[in-house]
């Protein structure tokens, strides 16, 4: 039976037991409900026609000697494919050293990288090859094995489960029913069948969370909540004691703001702007009128650098003001938490700034009035759920730098009112942006240099900690082998993820105790270093438009000018982008048309279907008006599978996450 235990499963053991378990998957259902994140398509292919960097299945014949990286356990050689040379690295495969013959013909599969003449070998067949499609599974077990097993299953139960879908909808865009989805998901025969199943797929999900966003609608438009009170002048008095003057498009934001908290219906405001536009002190504005009437207000931020930085910035602006502001994060010491949480419960504390952990089971709100989260999309529905939930009707103001697209706006968050922040705080300049090979270390370390000399700080971003067996890519220590032997009296130190002292790192880097700051994307998101002039970032072609345009908004928040170093060693037309575009609304726009489908289809192969795949936005808005006809016939009593699913299913619920 579907509900057997996967333990009772031949060729789950202990350890695949334990594996499936972490990822919920505990019955056969779960297991064959599992769905493949990609696909790789063993197709072959002739090298002539491949223009991008993707994976690849070619056949070619060994004309060179194999020599070895010995640090890598990688043997280099070259094939003769299609008439043209191409060389191939095999990371750990150092065992080919005794396996290929110099004249043989061999099958080849991996990551093809025309500029370089090179594939980055993954998998070789030695004997007669077949083509075929592989699926690839979200989970540590080999694909192979999890194929075999889940096959197993279909075998043996033959399974039928109910699909969710109506059957109109599926009639109206030729979508498969559900159980020949399930089967074609992890046994597709042809690329047609990954079309097919993605189709499905990209849709079911839509539909579901468009049906939760109409659920949330309805919860605002027709639940009421105590319109807050407050002294509007005592508000005044703060933005008038501000060090700066708020821009026009920041008025607008408080007016519309403060006025929908006087309103008996809920709060629910997306405020979007650029990086340095003033967000967060409307987000501070906010909570302190929300003070003001008597409630306690929460900042949930996705790290906890950032969480510090705002809540150093919040004892700063409330000082002498009689506001109590914690800090909350995995960082604070167990008896610290404890304080917290209780007088969190007896309504000692006014504003609490921090991570995740706000919505912790055990975080328990007395009388909770605002929400603030910034960054948002860094937060699932539900997890931006949870928190809203620790309150009564209560208010909720999100903030973003990284803008709608407005052909998305109205789709993607249709339980969210909008307003913009498009105006630049004064005295503020455009970050000067050039694109460099990441080899062009003189330029690099002149700039630097000149920035340092001048008294002012710098970041540099690489995008990985440690070693990889991609030897193009930078990593902190990389950098530093790099750079220091170049620039002799410069202070540098370094920040990631997973070093338990970042906030000390960041408060020494802001009191100007060292130089240049080494560092992953940590800092991508609000950090706030006025002194800072300069941003290299290494690799900059493994980042999307907006994370770049994120990190090269840590620069450029004072009236200095400063500017921004995107080093490449591929030529990449995003980044040409950034060197002449400075607007994130523009940016929003163009990153949306640079967006492929291959993107939402997640095959990994030449990509050649990739134009026929419907797109995000057409699809995304069919699904829209769907889900508002089936929860329209849902509260005038039809209740449908699909929308008791969300509404009264809490498991399925969870699977917006």
């Amino acid at each position: 039976m579907l509900s057997d235990n996967i333990k009772d499963i031949k060729g789950i053991g202990t350890k695949y037991e334990k594996i499936l378990n972490e990822k919920s998957i505990n019955t056969l259902e779960d297991l064959i409900r599992l769905t493949p994140k990609g696909y790789n398509v063993y197709k072959l292919c002739n090298v002539l026609d491949i223009e991008d960097d993707i994976n690849v299945t070619i056949k070619g014949m060994l004309i060179s000697s194999i020599g070895l990286i010995s640090r890598m356990k990688a043997c280099v050689f070259s094939i003769e494919s299609n008439n043209q040379k191409i060389k191939v690295v095999g990371f750990g495969m150092d065992y080919l050293r005794f396996r290929l013959k110099k004249g043989e013909e061999y099958t080849f599969f991996g990551l093809f990288r025309p500029k370089e003449r090179t594939l980055y070998l993954k998998e070789i067949f030695f004997e007669d090859f077949k083509e075929f499609i592989e699926p690839i599974y979200p989970i540590k077990i080999s694909n192979k094995v999890l194929q075999k097993i889940i096959l197993d299953i279909f075998k043996k139960e033959k399974p039928i489960l109910k699909d969710i879908l109506p059957e109109d909808i599926r009639l109206k865009y030729n979508l498969m029913d559900y159980n020949s989805y399930l089967y074609k998901s992890h046994f597709p025969s042809s690329e047609d069948d990954i079309y097919k199943t993605a189709h499905r797929r990209m849709y079911e999900t839509y539909l579901l969370y468009n049906i939760r966003l109409e659920s949330l609608r309805y919860y605002y438009d027709t639940y009421r909540k105590e319109p807050k009170v407050f002294d509007y002048n005592k508000v005044l008095e703060l933005i008038r004691g501000l060090q700066f003057r708020l821009t026009d498009d920041q008025m607008n934001a408080v007016s519309v703001i403060l006025s929908e908290m006087r309103e008996p219906h809920p709060l629910n405001r997306l405020i979007q702007g650029d990086v340095g536009s003033g967000k967060t002190i409307v987000a501070f504005i906010a909570l302190y009128a929300n003070y003001l009437a008597g409630f306690m207000g929460a900042m949930m931020v996705p790290s906890e650098v950032l969480s510090y930085q705002h809540y150093i910035k919040a004892l700063d602006l409330f000082e002498g003001l009689g506001l109590r502001v914690e800090l909350l994060n995995s960082s604070i010491k167990a008896k610290k938490r404890r304080e917290i949480l209780t007088d969190l419960a007896n309504n000692k504390i006014d504003i609490l700034i921090g991570t995740q952990s706000l919505f912790s089971l055990d975080v328990n709100y007395s009388n909770l009035g605002l929400v603030v989260i910034d960054e948002q999309h860094r937060f699932g529905v539900m997890q931006r759920q949870a928190l809203i939930n620790k309150g009564i009707h209560t208010d909720s103001l999100f903030l973003t730098a990284t803008p709608i697209p407005r052909t998305l706006g109205i789709s993607r968050f249709a339980d969210l009112d909008i307003t913009s922040i498009e105006a630049k705080p004064e005295n503020r300049h455009d970050v000067m942006t050039k694109v460099i090979r990441c080899t062009d270390l003189e330029f690099i370390c002149k700039a630097i240099y000149k920035n340092v000399s001048k008294g002012h700080q710098v970041f540099v971003v690489v995008p990985l900690i440690e070693e990889s067996v991609d030897d193009d890519l930078y990593t902190i220590d990389k950098a530093l082998q790099e750079l220091t032997p170049h620039l002799e009296g410069v202070r540098f130190e370094t920040l990631h993820g997973s070093m338990k002292n970042k906030d000390l790192v960041m408060e020494r880097f802001k009191n100007h105790e060292f130089d240049v700051l080494v560092s992953t994307t940590v800092i991508e998101v609000g950090i706030d270093i006025r002194n800072a002039t300069l941003m290299v970032i290494y690799n900059a072609d493994r980042f999307g438009l907006s994370t770049l345009h994120q990190l090269r908004g840590r620069v450029g928040r004072n009236d200095l000018i400063s500017g921004c170093i995107l080093a490449s060693n591929k030529d990449n037309d995003r980044l040409s982008i950034m060197e002449t575009t400075y607007d994130c609304f523009k940016l929003s726009e163009l990153d949306l048309k640079m967006r492929g489908a291959g993107d939402i289809l997640g095959v990994s192969q030449s990509g050649f279907i990739k134009d026929s795949i419907i797109s995000d936005i057409d699809t995304f808005n069919m699904a829209k008006e769907d889900a508002h006809r089936l929860y329209l016939d849902y509260l005038n009593g039809n209740k449908s599978d699909i929308v008791r699913s969300i509404i009264e299913n809490e498991n399925e619920i969870n699977k917006l996450n």
